[in-house]
Order: structure tokens, then sequence, then C-alpha cells
């Protein structure tokens, strides 16, 4: 029952039953995602030069978690 979601080269996709949305916040460069497995709503990418970024409401606002990364 959770949604689905891929990162791709035209953003972040969000599959939810047979509706398919992209999500047109994702911040740049990212390439890797990983998704809460207890809040399927809590998602983290990674990005190319960017650091780390948080989302806590699925994809819609999302907070640079690079304290102490070097970034």
């Amino acid at each position: 029952d959770s949604p689905v979601y891929a990162v791709t080269t035209e953003g972040l996709i969000v599959i939810e039953g047979d509706v398919w949305r992209k999500i047109e916040t994702l911040p740049d460069a990212a390439v890797s995602l990983a998704i809460d497995p207890q809040d399927p709503k809590t998602l983290y990418v990674g990005t190319v030069g960017y650091g780390a970024h948080r989302s806590s409401d699925g994809g819609q606002t999302w907070q640079p978690i690079n304290q102490d990364l070097g970034f």
C-alpha cells in the first residue's frame, strides 16, 4: 500500500497504484534515494556536489542534512 519512489534523470517519480506523478522539488543532482522503512513519507537523497537531504513529507520539501559531512 506504500508509494513507490524512483529517482530518474527527469526527477523524482512517485507511483501510487495506477497513478504516476513527478515531484518537482527534488534537490539538484540527486543520484540516490533511501526510504525510511518505518515511515515511507521520510525520504533521503544523496546528490552530486550538494550533499544529502531529507524530506519528511514524501518529497514535497527537503532539508539539507550535511552537518559534519564536509559540505
